[in-house]
Order: structure tokens, then sequence, then C-alpha cells
């Protein structure tokens, strides 16, 4: 009876795993032919309307460039300072480890379709390679992920708050307000959910992580707890919140400001409102596990929001891939050099 049983067991979790698996080929396959997609009739598309302008390149002021390549920098250092200050004090990597830890995983990120899933593992196998403890690493990068989301969110409502006074109000703009702090506030609901009923909100996840494949209960119970320690320690330290809320608007802030110097270089000022405003939400539909790092849909949506702002549509389309090679296609590289000196680094 005991062997039946644990053969019909043996079985059932077969299935499960083989079901799990084939979704997750399904869904590889699919989102690459979306990206082929996304590549073929919108980027390229862009790229040959781009070279009907090849004057506009000779025109760049080389100065603003080699500024924006700073403030690119600025904007991965201070992710990455980012990540040094979510992780526990106890067993924490030096800041040019994380840096090149950081690095290895955006670099995943920008050539894996939905990339998401694979950065988080990259990271937090590198960052327990190199001495924090899984349950800290996974909390972190937890409290890292949600504060990069709600600055943001954050962002967006103040370029839309910066925006509607100069360009009227609009049903648009206000649901979309609406949308982003309701948002926000559901993300504070569940912080403080988890805060002051700790013990409910682990079972309850618990028992949520039983009926998802691939999803162990003891470990997603772990991870909260965790992220609950967290959590306090930000809400009682002041100074650790104000470092941790910093680090996270810079890191937008000096991307977005690197996209606003790139269009400065061939002759278009954006005002500051509407550029942050449609920058955030670029980004924030970045984050949707269709392209890898938003091929083609931050593009997209750029190019057409500054072209309806009063941008010349070749300074546009220009002035968006300059900060694309800088913000996306640059870290490429980079990563693939800074993973090979941690694999180094660790003989």
């Amino acid at each position: 009876m005991t062997s039946t049983t644990t053969q019909t067991g043996a079985r059932a979790v077969l299935r499960r795993l083989g079901r799990s698996r084939w979704f997750g080929w399904v869904r590889h396959v699919s989102l690459v032919v979306v990206t082929i997609l996304v590549v073929e009739y919108v980027v390229l598309p862009q790229l040959v309307g781009a070279r009907q302008d090849m004057t506009l390149l000779a025109s760049a002021d080389t100065l603003l460039l080699v500024a924006a390549l700073a403030l690119e920098a600025a904007s991965l250092m201070s992710y990455s300072a980012l990540t040094r200050v979510a992780l526990s004090p106890v067993g924490r990597p030096s800041y040019w480890t994380l840096l090149r830890i950081d690095l290895s995983g955006l670099g995943v990120s920008h050539v894996v379709p939905g990339g998401g899933a694979a950065t988080v593992a990259l990271r937090y196998r590198l960052l327990t390679v190199a001495g924090v403890r899984r349950g800290d690493a996974a909390a972190g990068a937890a409290i890292q992920t949600v504060v990069s989301i709600v600055a943001l969110i954050a962002l967006f409502v103040i370029g839309l708050g910066l925006t509607v006074p100069h360009l009227g109000g609009h049903p648009g703009y206000e649901a979309a307000g609406i949308v982003a702090l309701a948002v926000l506030a559901v993300l504070g609901l569940a912080a403080t959910a988890l805060m002051r009923h700790t013990d409910r909100a682990l079972l309850a996840a618990e028992g949520f992580a039983r009926r998802v494949p691939l999803l162990r209960a003891e470990s997603t119970g772990r991870v909260l707890r965790e992220l609950a320690q967290h959590i306090a320690r930000l809400g009682s330290d002041r100074r650790l919140l104000r470092q941790t809320a910093g680090w996270a608007v810079g890191n937008w802030l000096f991307d977005g400001v690197c996209l606003w110097v790139c269009l400065g270089a061939y002759g278009y000022w954006s005002d500051a409102g509407p550029l942050l405003a449609v920058y955030a939400a670029a980004c924030l539909l970045a984050w949707l596990p269709i392209t890898p790092g938003g091929l083609g849909i931050v593009e997209g949506v750029l190019v057409p929001a500054l072209i309806s702002f009063g941008s010349d549509p070749a300074v546009a389309l220009l002035g968006v891939l300059t900060w694309r090679l800088a913000e996306y296609w640059l870290p490429i590289p980079l990563a693939a050099a800074t993973y090979l000196s941690l694999r180094v680094s660790r003989r």
C-alpha cells in the first residue's frame, strides 16, 4: 500500500514538472518570436529613418554626449549603492563586487526575452557566492525591486503633476495618475500588513506557494520573514530609509537626465514635466516580460511622445537611440567583462 501510494505521488510530481517545463518552453519561444517581430517591425524601420538624417550626427554636441555617458555611469553606480543599503551589513560584499554583480545581471536582462527571472537567479547566485546569506540575498532583491518601482511611479506622478497645468486637464492624464497612486497605496498596504500581521501573511504566502509549481512553502516563508525584518530595519532607521529612497530616485533621475542631455545634444531641450512623465511610463512598460529590456517598446513610446511635445522627428529618434546606446547596449559588453572578472576573482 505504501509503495503504491509513493509511486502515485511520484507520478503526480513528474506530471507537474512536465507541465511546468512545457509551459516554460512555450513561454520562452513565444517571447523570442515577439522579440524578433518587435525588432523587425519597430526598431529596424526607425534605424532606416535615422540614416536619412545622418547629417544630424555631425552636428551633435560632443561634450553633451560625454556628459550623457557620465550620467549613465552615475545611474548604474546609484543602483549598486541601492543594492548595498538593501542588504544586511553582515556578510555584505564590497561595493566594487556589488557593482560587478549588478552589471552582470543587467546584461542578462538586456539579452534574454523576459529576462527578469534569469537576472534574479544570476544575481542571487552571485550574491550568495560572494558571502551573502540566502535569505538576505532574496529579501534584499525584493526590497530593491519594490523601492525602485515605487520611486519610478512617484517620478511618473510628479511628471504628470508638472505636465497637466501646461497641457490642460485630460481624462487620460487623470486616469494614469489615479492608477499610479492606487499602485502606491496597494504596495503601502501590503508592507503594512506584512509588518503588523507577519504570521498571518506567512501562512497565506506558504499556502499559496504549495499550489504553485516550483515554489517551496518553506523558502517562501523564510524570504518573507527576512523581508519583514528588512522593512522593520528601514522603518526604525530614518537615515537608512533616506539613503534607500535617495539611491532609488537617483538611479532613475540620472538615467532620465541622460535622455534629456542626449536630446539636447541634437538641439532639442524638452520641458522637465512631460519628459519625466513619458520617461517613467516607458521604463514602467520595460518591466513587462515581453522583450529584453523593453526593446522596441521603450523606443515606440518615447519617440512619438517627444514628437507630440514639439521635437523634430529626426531629433527625437536620434536622441532616443543615442540614449539607448548608453542605457541598453553599452551595459551588455560591460556585463560580460564584469562576469568574467567575478569568475576569475573566485579562483
